[in-house]
């Protein structure tokens, strides 16, 4: 009996060894956003010495923000980080940037003041979800300055559906342990980090999203666990991994030029007769149908998922 499971043992053994590898990324679904991990420096000095966020790998991308308490901006930041805004007040400043990990990157990273103050950096590594060309679709960074609870990030406008919107906020919180509940809407955050520290006073959130919808996000809230007037918040949509797909540039009106992309779900029904220079896109099924009562002339057509036509009496559909 223990020879045979010893040898059920080993060739068991011997199974995972000779299974393939499969990389992290390889086990996200399309265009997934996954956090990697944080590191957070937290001093009153000169200098804010932050570590490279453990398991950080080429092609990451590393969102920073950085703030600072009392009239002083940065004099020097770490090599090829990119400021994506900031916003300064009289006392408390904010600064978001990013940068793209490479195949060599340093142990940490320094940003440096002019004079001793209060100082926090957070640098969150997310993985995946994100076209590395042109990682930032749209950002906000709309100041929400009254005295209560809401850690405001403004509106943005997202391009493409099923995007992933980081919502990256601090509050100067005045020597008082704090903590943040992530945004809800349009849809709930997942939150990555959120945490305190003790020498420059400051809370930093970084909360996730992959939304499925497109447009205007609305006004985006976390919750704070106390009233407080010194804080600030950005939103941040990323672009598509691959690069941004093609948005239709016309639904029921055909721009006269190239290719007339057609939304199924907005019913268009065509009564004139259209020349179209390239191909006729109708995109969508089931949730909407295409209708046609007069002559449509084109290169090609293309439809996606189960479209629905509806022919008039006098619906003339032409493949050139």
């Amino acid at each position: 009996m223990l020879l045979k499971n010893k040898k059920i043992y080993i060739g068991l053994l011997l199974a995972v060894l000779i299974l393939p590898f499969v990389p992290f990324s390889s086990l996200l679904a399309e265009n997934d956003m996954a956090f990697v991990n944080y590191a957070q420096c937290d001093v009153y000095n000169v200098n804010c010495v932050v570590a490279k966020p453990t398991n950080t790998s080429e092609g990451d991308i590393m969102i920073a923000l950085a703030t600072t308490y009392y009239a002083s901006s940065f004099t020097a930041t770490p090599e090829n980080w990119n400021l994506i805004d900031s916003y300064v007040d009289n006392t408390d400043r904010y600064y978001l940037y990013y940068k793209i990990a490479g195949a060599s990157e340093p142990a940490s990273y320094t940003w440096t003041v002019g004079a001793s103050i209060k100082v926090t950096v957070t640098i969150g590594t997310y993985r995946g979800g994100f076209d590395s060309s042109d990682p930032i679709d749209a950002y906000s960074d709309t100041p929400y300055r009254t005295s209560d609870n809401i850690l405001r990030a403004a509106s943005i406008n997202v391009t493409n559906t099923n995007s992933n919107i980081l919502y990256v906020g601090g509050v100067n919180t005045g020597y008082q342990t704090r903590s943040i509940l992530p945004p809800t809407s349009p849809a709930t955050f997942t939150e990555n980090v959120d945490v305190w520290g003790s020498y420059a006073d400051y809370l930093t959130t970084f909360a996730i999203l992959k939304w499925s919808g497109s447009g205007s996000t609305g006004d985006v809230d976390g919750t704070i666990s106390n009233t407080h007037i010194t804080k600030h918040a950005f939103l941040i949509a990323f672009n598509p991994e691959g690069g941004e797909p093609p948005t239709p540039e016309d639904t029921c009106a055909y721009s006269g030029a190239g290719d007339w992309n057609v939304l199924e779900s907005d019913n268009c029904y065509i009564n004139s007769s259209i020349y179209v220079a390239g191909a006729l896109n109708i995109i969508g099924g089931p949730t909407g149908s295409f209708g046609c009562n007069a002559s449509i002339s084109y290169n090609n057509r293309n439809m996606g998922g189960a479209v629905t036509i509806n022919r008039g009496t006098n619906c003339q559909m032409n493949n050139r």
